[in-house]
């Protein structure tokens, strides 16, 4: 079923992307055969008017040549048109071939073809997805019955779950409500920290030290502000560099 839906919305996004194509195409042929039949009709006319005496001989031949330049003024393009058509073709060849082929390319190389499917059931008993329903559990509770400790176990869940911006807005509503211990602080700090890809902001900075001057011992805090110390005089080094 996988497959057939993939292959599905290949099908729909070919067709998305050579209409277009296909329309200017039918629009542009189009007019060039109206134009043809009108110009066919006004010769048909002007025979008519020569036998009926409206035109007389020696202007007949001028009045054709005019019909004839109008056509041509009509379509000056045909030939650009032709090359036109032909490169709609082209590319509607290309589009055709080229979105799957780089479709399954990128899949290949990213995705993981060799693993086999999973049933719902084995995914159900598969901790950690067992771990995330849990906690969005947490969450829902929360919000019906808020409390800082919660708020702290949700946001370490969050950080277990490797997601740090949830993780930062649980940590905060805690302190919000009261928990202000130095373990709360370096979480939150460190979550900060992970959130903006190892970066030791400042405004992580101010949680690890406000966890030191809560906890002196804290390690965790110790490490990070170390670890901004270091990413500072490596901004500070290249500064001076350049």
């Amino acid at each position: 079923m996988l497959l057939i839906a993939f292959a599905s919305l290949t099908i729909f996004a070919l067709f998305s992307l050579v209409l277009p194509l296909v329309s200017r195409a039918g629009m542009s042929k189009g007019r060039t055969i109206i134009d043809a039949v009108f110009h066919d009709e006004q010769l048909v006319e002007l025979e008519r008017d020569l036998e009926r005496g409206v035109i007389s001989a020696d202007q007949i031949d001028g009045a054709r040549t005019e019909i004839h330049r109008r056509l041509l003024a009509a379509d000056p393009d045909e030939p650009l048109r032709l090359l036109s058509r032909r490169g709609n073709l082209l590319l509607i060849i290309l589009i055709c071939l080229g979105v799957p082929a780089a479709s399954v390319a990128i899949y290949g190389r990213l995705g993981a073809p060799q693993l086999p499917g999973l049933p719902y059931s084995s995914r159900q008993s598969d901790p950690a997805i067992r771990m995330a329903s849990l906690v969005d559990q947490l969450a829902a509770r929360l919000e019906v019955r808020p409390e800082g400790e919660g708020y702290r176990r949700l946001g370490d869940a969050y950080a277990l779950l490797q997601r740090p911006d949830d993780a930062v807005e649980a940590y905060r509503r805690a302190n919000n409500m009261g928990v202000d211990d130095g373990r709360l602080f370096s979480a939150w700090g460190e979550a900060l920290v992970i959130a903006n890809e190892g970066a030791v902001i400042p405004e992580a900075t101010r949680l690890f030290l406000r966890a030191l001057s809560v906890d002196a011992k804290n390690q965790q805090a110790k490490f990070y502000l170390a670890l901004a110390e270091a990413q500072n005089r490596s901004v500070g080094q290249t500064g001076s560099g350049e």
